[in-house]
């Protein structure tokens, strides 16, 4: 197991078994839910490309959301940015983070891309 960028508390990501897990990533408060479902996916791949893998390769993804009013909203963000065939298994839950300015947390799974 290799953990990765750990602050004492948590990692930023975690690979074990050929799989890689990435701790929950969110956006900017005061953005716009779709802007900081963006920024989040933005972020998610560009941590994927650096520990291995890239968004074809997620396995599953959990997204936390502030409103579930909000949720339409946050599928036109995912919904342009995950390829048709390569849809990860997923959960949407209405949770509160730790600032109620961030409206999405997202968290993912991912399988190491073989070499």
């Amino acid at each position: 197991m290799k953990r990765y960028e750990g602050n004492g508390r948590m990692s930023k990501a975690v690979v074990h078994n050929g799989i890689l897990y990435l701790c929950g990533q969110t956006g900017t408060p005061g953005n716009s839910m779709q802007e900081q479902t963006q920024e989040v996916l933005e972020k998610i791949e560009g941590l994927l490309n650096q520990y291995g893998s890239d968004k074809r390769h997620i396995i599953s993804a959990v997204i936390y959301i502030e409103h579930a009013s909000m949720f339409a909203e946050m599928n036109k963000a995912w919904d342009t940015w995950v390829e048709p065939g390569y849809e990860p298994v997923r959960a949407c839950l209405e949770a509160s983070v730790n600032d109620k300015r961030k409206l999405v947390e997202i968290v993912v799974t991912a399988a190491l891309i073989e070499k």
